[in-house]
């Protein structure tokens, strides 16, 4: 096989596996109340994750299935270069391109974990397109194991994350800027959270 076709094809499932870690761990931490706050810059991206949220689960699921299969491509992928560019090459080859392959990997999803950990609702509404894609793509492959764990293929009428002191904040916050809220409004409900540490 031309080892020109191998390395685009390695570049192009590289960039799918690091996309899909980054919307993995941001589903993971994503705030529906960051989600609404996102949708005065982002509305048509927020909307997309807002409507995915029921699904968190299958979501995370679905992704960790999705990166399984790529990385067992990508490892066959570096076999199949170093086959390529050297059919007699010794086990110890094999094995140490598996090596750097795998060390690579990790380093920068660890990267791109940390980014997506620090703005959990940016990457859910930027990869909510690839994130619903994946769900109807990789249904066949999450069905068991849900049934098995007795989670439901439907979406959950409660979302997953509970309401935050911040995230109550940054409602409020929101409907100051849109105009909901008045400032002394806003004010009054702030002077609330901080009842809990008024002796």
């Amino acid at each position: 096989m031309n080892p020109y076709l191998i390395s685009s094809i390695f570049l192009l499932l590289i960039a799918f596996d690091f996309v899909s870690v980054g919307a993995r761990m941001a589903y993971q931490l994503v705030s529906q109340a960051r989600l609404i706050h996102l949708r005065d810059s982002q509305e048509k991206k927020a909307d997309r994750a807002l409507q995915l949220l029921p699904y968190q689960t299958r979501i995370r699921g679905t992704f960790n299935l999705a990166l399984v299969i790529s990385r067992f491509c990508l490892a066959g992928l570096a076999l199949l270069f170093v086959n390529s560019i050297d059919a007699s090459s010794p086990a110890w080859v094999y094995l140490l391109s598996l090596l750097a392959v795998g060390l690579v990997i990790f380093w920068i999803e660890w990267t791109v974990e940390r980014a997506a950990v620090r703005h959990p609702e940016v990457w859910a509404a930027n990869t909510a397109v690839l994130a619903k894609v994946l769900l109807k793509g990789f249904a066949w492959g999450t069905a068991l194991p849900m049934a098995l764990a007795g989670e439901k293929q439907e979406p959950n009428d409660l979302i997953s994350s509970a309401v935050t002191e911040d995230d109550l904040k940054t409602l409020v916050d929101a409907g100051e800027e849109v105009g909901v809220l008045e400032q002394e409004e806003r004010r009054m409900i702030y002077s609330i959270f901080g009842l809990g540490e008024t002796l």
